[in-house]
């Protein structure tokens, strides 16, 4: 009888372990830093960037331009809004295009600039939400406040 209970109570105790190793984790990364180029010198801008990480016993398809634009959706404010950079990029013409099991893997959607007349505060305005999604595993809803510079997670 002892024996019996040793071996539910070691069952118990690894099964979560066990179900925590089967998985995808989609993270959603929001940045804020200072951009400079050409044109711009010292502007506030922001990034917003998706890891994808395999906890699972199989490949799954990598985050490069082909897989992006058919396992990829970006949503703003509740609704899909993909930036043109989840279509366009380089990949590896001999590469394997996975993540493999164990691995990790991120997209950077490219920044935006943060002057008062940009396109993503005339298009979205200063708060909104930003969520990812990979082969229909969704990220955590951020909230977003351009004013401010902050960013606060409110759902998944």
């Amino acid at each position: 009888m002892k024996q019996l209970f040793l071996f539910i109570f070691a069952t118990i105790i690894t099964f979560p372990a066990f179900s925590q190793n089967d998985t995808v984790i989609v993270e959603n990364i929001v940045k804020f830093y200072i951009y400079n180029d050409a044109n711009y010198k010292n502007v506030d801008a922001i990034d917003f960037i998706m890891k994808v990480t395999n906890n699972t016993g199989n490949p799954l398809p990598d985050l490069g331009a082909t897989n992006r634009s058919q396992n990829v959706n970006f949503y703003i404010n509740g609704k899909v809004d993909n930036p043109l950079s989840l279509y366009n990029g380089a990949e590896l013409a001999n590469g394997d295009k996975t993540i493999a099991p164990g691995s990790a893997d991120t997209f950077d959607s490219g920044g935006w600039i943060l002057a008062e007349d940009s396109g993503i505060r005339k298009k979205y305005g200063n708060e909104f939400t930003v969520q990812w999604e990979y082969m229909k595993i969704k990220s955590d809803i951020i909230k977003v406040n351009l004013n401010d510079k902050t960013f606060k997670t409110i759902a998944k």
